[in-house]
């Protein structure tokens, strides 16, 4: 008699991780994936505002601060929230996702693959920082998140340096990261993210015919 748990029911989907500092440029690049290779693009960012949005949001315990309550919650909640966003999107027939934002540490990537399913490929995101914060402070003129400014910016920052190394690392020894230089143009690196993301989806083997 098999004694193993069945897999989630969503174990077969294909989920990419995108992940990189404030104005990397995340947000941008996935919705233009979504649009041209028709991936459902989920911003972990927004999943967590529209919680917290809620009168009986399941993070109201946390911190009243804007750019710190969402990095705050443990991991078996923010995966949680996630997994009902996919859900929602998955009882609609979308099997592919770009999950933009997450995972933020190794624990939550842990708590992923096990509650939902194996991340396909993990795209970090890497420009310096003083390109990231222009770009942040440009954003907050326009964006009115309370997180977008130079303050919010530094903290975010150094929240990702902290968090997000064995994360990438945890990837990294699978021989599933690709790290993408955003310094470039934007149409510049859209096409050699395009590239990456439309041989990993595709069900290709990445390992005979990607080089990078």
């Amino acid at each position: 008699m098999d004694t193993n748990p069945a897999p989630p029911p969503m174990h077969h989907g294909k989920f990419i991780f995108v992940i990189g500092g404030p104005g990397a440029g995340k947000g941008t690049q996935c919705s233009r994936l979504s649009l041209d290779l028709t991936i459902t693009h989920i911003s972990f960012g927004d999943v967590q505002r529209a919680e917290l949005a809620k009168p009986d949001s399941r993070l109201a315990h946390l911190p009243n601060e804007p750019d710190r309550r969402g990095s705050l919650a443990d991991d078996g909640t923010s995966v949680q929230l996630l997994q009902e966003r996919i859900e929602s999107f998955w009882a609609e027939g979308e099997r592919r996702f770009l999950l933009d934002g997450f995972p933020r540490s190794a624990g939550q990537a842990a708590e992923f693959e096990r509650k939902v399913g194996p991340g396909l490929l993990m795209l970090l995101f890497d420009a310096p920082a003083q390109t990231r914060e222009e770009r942040v402070v440009r954003r907050g003129r326009v964006s009115g998140r309370a997180e977008d400014n130079a303050g919010g910016f530094r903290r975010r920052s150094a929240r990702f340096e902290w968090l997000s190394p064995p994360a990438i690392a945890m990837f990294a020894e699978r021989g599933l990261l690709r790290k993408v230089d955003c310094q470039r143009p934007v149409e510049e690196v859209y096409r050699d993210v395009r590239s990456i993301v439309t041989l990993w989806m595709g069900g290709l083997d990445p390992h005979l015919s990607f080089d990078m």
